[in-house]
């Protein structure tokens, strides 16, 4: 077997990666799992390492392709974590005929970016080096930003934070929206929800504040709320999980009727774990996960907290860019492709879920396009999941 050449050597040892806990988590697998397309490796992960092993044995004197003063790196096989109920999706790219000599059909899977075409709740695994369309937020603590040099260093969006409950409205807002339309930087903005405030209230704030122009569906943060004297305020203080959950959903459906944009959830994982807040029911409007967690990063899959795809994974908070010395960023990476950012920038639709269920969502478009509040309280009943 010849060595992959070029570029591709990077590519394979970043793929060729499995999990060493699938054999007990085979049981849990969904039966049809075995006949579709997504197959668990418990079963082939001794063959996967006599393979490596092979590969490795056979080109330890080969020279690098790329660098040709160097030894050909070795592919690895590495483990990463399995949680739960949650099930990850790894690419292997190998010959047809290689498969077919060692009775391996595994089918052919499609993925999105995020997900497996027809299995929305399958997370791929892609480390963010992987995806091309990152972007930022910012806040008041962010300071001066130069809008054109983020956009020249490769930044592709920014979302900016608009508001916090009823009474807090963020002194850089307005000024960076106009330096970012005027880089042309596509900005959206963000909203921190506040689980002691009813939705009627916080949606007049946000309305009073971010225009209907602005270019990104608006995101609506829930997690944690800091307090002045350290420390956080605990959402059942306020009000109980139910509750906070309705007010939630009722805000949401407010934004997309009055903007014509479906949201996005922010959230982490920690969060809705501890605040079981939002549950698959929220699955229709694009999630934004937030998960710094080293592990997951190099693991290239974010925890997530209800069975839909991501569409922006925040990875890290301390992001820095060429051009730009001295000051670090909150990065975040969109799942898809440009034309997918451009599709998300509508607003029509949940696009990483339409990506991996291509059937789904023409009613909830022409619910969410028909404006209206029967239409948009449709949504949730028809795609209760």
């Amino acid at each position: 077997m010849d060595p992959p050449q070029g570029k591709w050597h990077p590519f394979f040892q970043d793929l060729i990666s499995t999990v060493d806990h699938w054999s007990a988590a085979t049981s849990q697998l969904p039966a049809d799992d075995t006949a579709s397309a997504v197959v668990s490796f418990a079963q082939f992960t001794p063959k996967l390492r006599e393979i490596i092993d092979r590969i490795n044995e056979e080109h330890q004197s080969a020279r690098n392709p790329e660098k040709p003063d160097e030894p050909y790196p070795p592919f690895v096989m590495d483990t990463v974590s399995y949680e739960g109920q949650r099930k990850a999706a790894f690419r292997f790219i190998v010959p047809a005929k290689v498969t077919a000599a060692n009775g391996l059909d595994i089918g052919n899977v499609t993925l999105t970016g995020s997900a497996v075409v027809g299995r929305p709740n399958v997370t791929v695994v892609h480390t963010p080096e992987y995806y091309s369309v990152r972007g930022i937020d910012l806040s008041h603590a962010s300071g001066d930003v130069d809008f054109q040099k983020l956009k020249s260093s490769g930044v592709k969006f920014a979302y900016l934070k608009a508001t916090q409950g009823t009474k807090f409205k963020d002194a850089r807002f307005g000024g960076y929206l106009k330096d970012a339309t005027a880089s042309g930087l596509p900005a959206g903005a963000y909203h921190f929800f506040d689980y002691c405030e009813g939705p009627d209230q916080q949606f007049q704030a946000i309305i009073e504040n971010v225009p209907k122009s602005i270019d990104l569906p608006i995101a609506v943060d829930l997690e944690w709320k800091v307090i002045a004297a350290g420390g956080f305020v605990e959402p059942t203080d306020c009000n109980s999980n139910e509750v906070i959950r309705e007010n939630f959903r009722s805000l949401l459906q407010k934004l997309t009727i009055y903007y014509g944009k479906m949201p996005v959830i922010t959230t982490a994982s920690a969060f809705v774990k501890a605040y079981p807040i939002i549950d698959d029911s929220f699955g229709i409007y694009p999630l934004w996960i937030m998960d710094y967690s080293k592990s997951r990063v190099a693991q290239g899959t974010p925890s997530l907290p209800i069975h839909t795809p991501w569409t922006f994974w925040q990875y890290t908070d301390h992001g820095t860019f060429d051009g730009i010395p001295g000051k670090t960023f909150d990065v975040s990476v969109f799942f898809g492709s440009d034309q997918e950012f451009r599709d998300f920038a509508s607003g029509t639709q949940n696009v990483a879920l339409q990506a991996a269920l291509p059937s789904f969502l023409p009613a909830a478009n022409a619910a969410v396009k028909a404006i209206t509040e029967p239409a948009a309280a449709a949504i949730h009943e028809i795609f209760h999941f």
